[in-house]
């Protein structure tokens, strides 16, 4: 319940972040405005955000970067998987190895002299 409760509480933060850049359209600024209207604290967040943007201004420089495109991320998770994969083979292999080898000292332990 908590997970659903930060989620709600990051969703609240990015939508009022977004009405105070004026990013909403209108009918989504009517639903933070209504919002405010019937939420203190609601309207307490949004207050703080307009004063925190008023304060600063342009005084913080945006930074201009994006998100890797979804092909991007799906192929760091393809070398993770090879990387995963590859490991996986390694340990095998060692296993494999340290079993043939025992299976031959142990051949040449029973071999009469």
């Amino acid at each position: 319940m908590s997970e659903n409760l930060d989620k709600n509480r990051q969703q609240d933060i990015e939508k009022l972040n977004a009405f105070v850049d004026g990013e909403l359209d209108m009918e989504a600024r009517a639903e933070v405005t209504g919002r405010a209207a019937n939420d203190p604290a609601y309207a307490r967040e949004l207050a703080m955000l307009s004063r925190l943007k008023a304060t600063l201004g342009d005084a913080v420089p945006v930074p201009d970067f994006a998100l890797p495109p979804q092909h991007a991320r799906q192929g760091l998770r393809r070398v993770a998987m090879a990387a995963a994969a590859s490991l996986v083979l390694f340990i095998a292999s060692g296993i494999g190895w340290i079993t043939y080898e025992n299976r031959n000292v142990s051949t040449i332990m029973r071999q009469p002299v």
